[in-house]
């Protein structure tokens, strides 16, 4: 690996999950040849960004300009255009960085990255078209300033398409950018890669201070995740179920997050909030669950509220949060995923509603009891 791979790896894995950078980054092609398919390639929720890595080597008898047309307009270019392709064509497998074998998915989106590594080189065309995509060029030292300046993964697509857009009428920065909405009005100078990036992360929070406090202490939520669960069947799917939470819905969730926290301190039996998702054409709903200070005996009890839910909500998968309160203010959490193609069940729905699950009149004990019915104890 150069020493530009190295380093666009390492920026990588600061913004994104080991379980979404990929390594052995190859495909056979449909002439049954080994391809590599990209430098770099890391993914956040449903897309991949591609990187393809130019380094300035010892390019006798070529300057600067000529090493650029060449290399990363002319070569890199096909690249990534190959990149795509293969993407969108074959079935490919990868592995991430616990070394777990991942099949990519053909309908993700791509957001497709040429880096480049030449410190001599200072102005350069900073997108092109391939097809319908828009390709982001970027020096090593701009990628760098980039990465550093903007803090939330999804928030990194989004520059690139809102850079893509800019450059591609434009063959410069903006002098002065300005940007309006209900709560604030944003003016930033812009000299240089980061003036744009600081711009637009202000600008995707609308300047709002708590709305981006609430998408980092998301952001929080996921590492947290990360690095205190055991690798189960069940892990990257409810990690990626998190990240498809995008920073503007952040406050909501926290929202709803801190209000079962607050009632299991409370010793309160409360699963009324929740939010929806979409992804992959599938609803998946994220049940906010206060137990109380004591954890149930039996944690199948779980399931049955997943089985209302699916049913009241119409949803394939239930993610439940359940929030086990402590006396000094402190939660464990548990994380149960439920995930069963949605099948309607009226007489399993008239049930639940009988007896008061979805209004609120179950209370824990009822509901304990409920549980032990249903699940024949």
């Amino acid at each position: 690996m150069t020493k530009s791979e190295q380093l666009c790896n390492e920026i990588g894995q600061k913004c994104f999950s080991d379980d979404f950078v990929y390594e052995n980054l190859q495909y056979i092609n449909d002439v049954k040849n080994k391809c590599e398919l990209c430098d770099a390639l890391f993914e956040y929720a449903d897309i991949y960004l591609v990187v393809q890595i130019k380094e300035r080597g010892s390019s006798a008898g070529k300057n600067e300009q000529d090493w650029l047309n060449e290399v990363v307009f002319g070569k890199a270019v096909e690249q990534i255009s190959a990149t795509i392709h293969a993407i969108n064509s074959f079935e490919i497998q990868v592995n991430n960085k616990h070394h777990q074998p991942v099949k990519l998915h053909k309908n993700n989106v791509i957001v497709p990255l040429i880096v480049f590594d030449n410190d001599l080189i200072k102005q350069y065309k900073k997108v092109v078209k391939i097809n319908n995509y828009k390709v982001n060029v970027l020096s090593l030292s701009d990628y760098k300033e980039m990465m550093n300046a903007i803090v939330l993964p999804y928030d990194i697509f989004r520059y690139l398409q809102e850079r893509a857009k800019w450059f591609e009428s434009n063959a410069s920065f903006p002098d002065i950018a300005l940007s309006e909405n209900e709560n604030s009005t944003i003016i930033s100078r812009i000299r240089n890669e980061k003036d744009f990036a600081n711009f637009y992360e202000m600008n995707f929070h609308d300047g709002n201070s708590e709305k981006y406090k609430d998408a980092l202490r998301l952001l929080t939520i996921i590492k947290n995740f990360k690095s205190k669960l055991i690798k189960t069947a069940d892990y990257r799917q409810i990690l990626l179920i998190l990240q498809l939470i995008k920073p503007d819905n952040a406050s909501d969730f926290m929202e709803r997050y801190n209000y079962a926290w607050s009632k299991a301190c409370d010793n309160r039996f409360d699963y009324s909030k929740a939010i929806q998702l979409i992804y992959n054409g599938k609803k998946t709903s994220i049940i906010f669950f206060a137990v109380g200070l004591t954890p149930f005996s039996n944690p199948r009890f779980y399931e049955v509220l997943c089985d209302a839910k699916q049913q009241q909500q119409c949803s394939d998968n239930i993610l439940l949060i359940s929030f086990i309160g402590e006396t000094n203010g402190s939660c464990q959490i548990d994380w149960i995923y439920y995930s069963k193609e949605f099948v309607s069940n009226p007489d399993a729905l008239k049930f639940y509603e009988e007896i008061g699950t979805f209004n609120g009149a179950i209370d824990r004990e009822l509901y304990e009891d409920l549980c032990h019915k249903l699940l024949g104890e």
